[in-house]
This record gives C-alpha cells, structure tokens and sequence, in this order.
C-alpha cells in the first residue's frame, strides 16, 4: 500500500490508516511524504509494523515529482531500488 502524505492527511496516513492496514495484514506499507522529499517503507512482521527503509538521510538525492501514477510509479521503483543499493 502506497500513501502520499500531505498536510491535510498527516494523522489519517501515519496513524490511522497505519493501525488499520497493520491490523488487516497489509505486508507493506509505503507513506511518501513529497513536502518533505521523503519516503518510509514499512513491512510487517509478527503482526506489527517494523522501519524497513528510510529515503530521510538522502535528502539531496531524492527528488519528488509526482504528477501521473507513471511518474509515481518510477518515484517508488527508483527509490527502492536505492534504498536497497545502499543497505548493501
């Protein structure tokens, strides 16, 4: 499941719908936070959401430009795939 938080759905998307997809067993959860130029991957395990992947401390690298779901979707694909780059 992908969010894209804004200021309006800030609570709704990190708390809210985070309890409500963790309950229901959602195995990961993307919150893309564009104001901030940041994106949080979450996985569940044993029942609760765990911190996968964090885009927080490549700030200058990650740009957001999200306009179409095809542009999303390359947003997310390249983020992951960097994120994984770097974790080794």
């Amino acid at each position: 499941m992908i969010e894209v938080v804004l200021k309006g759905t800030i609570t709704r998307d990190t708390e809210e719908k985070f309890e409500i997809y963790q309950k229901y067993g959602v195995s990961e959860y993307w919150l893309v936070f564009p104001e901030q130029q940041c994106i949080e991957v979450y996985t569940l395990d044993n029942s609760c959401y765990s911190l996968y992947c964090s885009t927080a401390e490549r700030l200058p690298k990650f740009k957001t430009e999200i306009q179409t779901s095809e542009s999303f979707f390359h947003l997310s694909k390249y983020s992951l795939t960097g994120v994984e780059a770097s974790l080794g």
